[in-house]
């Protein structure tokens, strides 16, 4: 892997919006020291850097290219054996984190979404169902069957806590 294989897009605002830069590395070789700093990338004698696994998992633009086992496998089925057909099954790959921009007012906004942010869109059909109830704009309000933010810390924590140094697929 090679710096070629990370969104320096989204790595640029994570080192402009969180890591605390008030500037961007301006040569390869420059993004290159700065990422070793952060855990994102590895020397290698007398060539350039290497990815890390959190580096293509956070910030890679095609992970499961290089980390077969990266990205994450939604499975979901009609009753609660898994003996028959799936009603789905999608393997997500990209980078975890969202690509966001800054607002000429100051805020934030997501250009494109990041893995748990497309896996949520992928499963609200199957965790949750639209209620009778009509909100504004004439739109159905949506409920869900389990709360989002612990699904979302779930699988969050299996993303965190898995071993990615073992060629399994984290399952959903």
């Amino acid at each position: 892997s090679s710096l070629a294989d990370l969104d320096m897009v989204r790595l640029g605002d994570y080192l402009m919006t969180f890591a605390g830069d008030t500037a961007l590395p301006e040569s390869p070789p420059e993004w290159e020291t700065r990422l070793q700093g952060l855990g994102f990338m590895s020397p290698r004698n007398l060539d350039a850097a290497v990815c890390t696994i959190a580096g293509l998992v956070l910030f890679g633009r095609s992970p499961r290219r290089i980390l077969r086992q990266a990205g994450i496998r939604l499975m979901a089925f009609d009753g609660e054996s898994k003996d028959y057909k799936a009603t789905d099954d999608t393997v997500l790959d990209g980078p975890l984190i969202a690509l966001w921009r800054q607002t000429p007012e100051g805020g934030r906004e997501r250009l494109e979404p990041g893995i748990l942010e497309r896996l949520d869109d992928r499963m609200k059909p199957f965790v949750s169902m639209e209620s009778d109830a009509i909100a504004s704009g004439f739109a159905r309000e949506r409920e869900w069957l389990y709360p989002l933010e612990a699904l979302r810390e779930a699988i969050l924590n299996s993303l965190v806590h898995r071993d990615w140094t073992r060629a399994t697929e984290v399952e959903v």
